[in-house]
């Protein structure tokens, strides 16, 4: 059973609970987050080459399990070192995504927008003075509209950004001097 206080984000999940915003990287999320974001932006032509890629990689374990059965290890060994590294360089990957985990205390939470485009959240907070901005990515607006009800629901406010953070050219100097000028 799904647990439904989480969010699912691009690359994970979101939990708020026990005081804390959690964003939890799951290998599974990263890839699956990283092959949906590749294949929804990609021409016909790179959805064919990343299909001709499946294939060959099939080829390549079949490649290396009928030559292991045939062989000696002087015919297999180049596959088996070949394999070996590919998966090392994964597991590498894989690793460091697992280690991008976020925790965040709700008392150090100054503020929370959510970014134009409706699919960012961007948190900003200070635990030892120091103000840090993280940016959450979601799948779908509807992930970021459940993550601000729950952040709201905790007690954190959350705003919406405009798209051009400029302020207007006209007059900008006057409202600047007179103290009324957005901060940027």
């Amino acid at each position: 059973m799904r647990d439904q206080r989480r969010v699912r984000t691009e690359r994970g999940a979101l939990s708020v609970r026990d005081g804390r915003l959690r964003v939890r990287t799951t290998p599974r999320s990263v890839l699956g987050g990283i092959r949906l974001q590749k294949w929804r932006r990609a021409s016909a032509i790179r959805r064919a080459l990343f299909l001709l890629s499946l294939l060959s990689t099939g080829w390549g374990f079949y490649g290396l399990a009928s030559t292991a059965m045939r062989g000696g290890p002087d015919e297999w060994l180049p596959y088996a070192l070949l394999w070996g590294g590919f998966a090392f360089v994964v597991l590498g990957f894989l690793g460091d995504a697992r280690r991008r985990n976020v925790t965040i205390p709700l008392r150090t939470i100054s503020r929370v927008e959510r970014s134009a485009d409706g699919s960012t959240l961007r948190v900003v907070h200070a635990e030892d003075g120091d103000a840090e901005t993280t940016d959450i990515e979601f799948v779908s607006d509807s992930g970021v509209e459940k993550a601000a009800e729950r952040l709201r629901w905790k007690g954190v406010r959350v705003s919406e950004t405009s798209s051009d953070r400029r302020p207007a050219a006209e007059g900008y100097r006057e409202r600047l001097r007179e103290g009324t000028a957005p901060e940027e």
